[in-house]
């Protein structure tokens, strides 16, 4: 588009040129009409190039000011940006990748407005957030843990890496940090014995509910609170696979999870439910197995009263 200014001085040497031969006052009042209008729609382009040039200018500022003391950030956006602008200025396709590039930075944008509401969402089996959190703790933990979802992780490589952090808060002198844990069963599920003797060599203060027993569902969900600040809430699907970790981030949003933790522990006992050491129809375990009595007859059944006497030289 031709610049105003160029305009501007075509139009004054036009008029100048062509005002000395118009004789006619009618022509040119007219001329004076259009070229008005004309110069009307000059100012008004103008005026729309300054306030873009004053929206880029804030966008700039603002960006700039955004990442100024993350050096990581800037230098990031800064490769995007020239990516970007390679692409949509040197490729004939570029029309066939607008689309996706603006998908994903729709998906970035998204990810990072989440992270402003204080709200995140990360896939099934990432416990990397959960794990650095903890080295955040400064006093306490409050968790719930079910056994049908969580025993072959807490059995595990990662799991025994998290559990193995959460004992060293509990001993480290400079923090003390308190962790409390409530088990949601239902069921025996095997292993999990072994998990509880973990968590109790380990420190973890232990309470049991029987989710049955719960008449609120919203109270039978697996979290971990941290310090009362921030929380994670794992989902589930029907098959107790989890499908992934949703990170609250706002205390306002563990103040009310942390309301939900102290309800259900008023409903919790620290006692071992014998439930859980003992499979169906086997022996709890750490008690010994107790040797079948032998019937005292032939037809089968045991004889009561005291026992027979020998007879002489036996």
């Amino acid at each position: 588009m031709l610049s105003p200014l160029l305009i501007g001085i075509v139009i004054s040497i036009s008029v100048g040129i062509a005002v000395p031969f118009i004789g006619n006052q009618r022509v040119l009042v007219g001329i004076c009409a259009a070229l008005l209008g004309l110069v009307l729609t000059v100012i008004y382009d103008l005026h729309r190039r300054v306030d873009r040039r004053i929206e880029g200018d804030d966008d700039r500022s603002t960006l700039l000011a955004a990442v100024d003391d993350t050096r990581w950030l800037l230098k990031d956006l800064r490769d995007i940006a020239t990516s970007a602008d390679t692409v949509l200025a040197e490729r004939k396709n570029k029309n066939l990748f607008t689309g996706l590039m603006k998908a994903k930075m729709d998906d970035a944008r998204s990810y990072m407005q989440d992270l402003k509401r204080g709200r995140i969402r990360v896939p099934a089996g990432d416990k990397t957030t959960m794990s650095e959190q903890l080295e955040l703790v400064r006093k306490t933990v409050h968790a719930t843990t079910i056994p049908e979802a969580d025993t072959d992780w807490w059995l595990s490589t990662a799991g025994e890496s998290y559990l193995e952090r959460n004992k060293k808060l509990i001993k480290d002198r400079r923090r003390r940090v308190r962790i409390k844990r409530i088990v949601l069963w239902e069921e025996w599920v095997e292993g999990f014995e072994t998990v509880i003797e973990q968590q109790q060599d380990a420190g973890v203060e232990l309470l049991f509910v029987k989710r049955s027993k719960v008449t609120d569902t919203r109270l039978c969900t697996n979290m971990a609170i941290y310090d009362g600040t921030s929380f994670n809430e794992v989902a589930f699907n029907f098959d107790c696979k989890e499908m992934y970790v949703e990170y609250y981030l706002d205390p306002s949003d563990a103040q009310q999870a942390l309301a939900r933790f102290e309800k259900l522990e008023g409903l919790a006992k620290s006692e071992v439910p014998s439930e859980l050491l003992t499979p169906p129809g086997g022996t709890p375990k750490g008690l010994p197995s107790m040797p079948a009595e032998a019937p005292d007859s032939a037809d089968g059944h045991h004889k009561t009263g005291p026992p027979p006497v020998p007879p002489p030289g036996v």
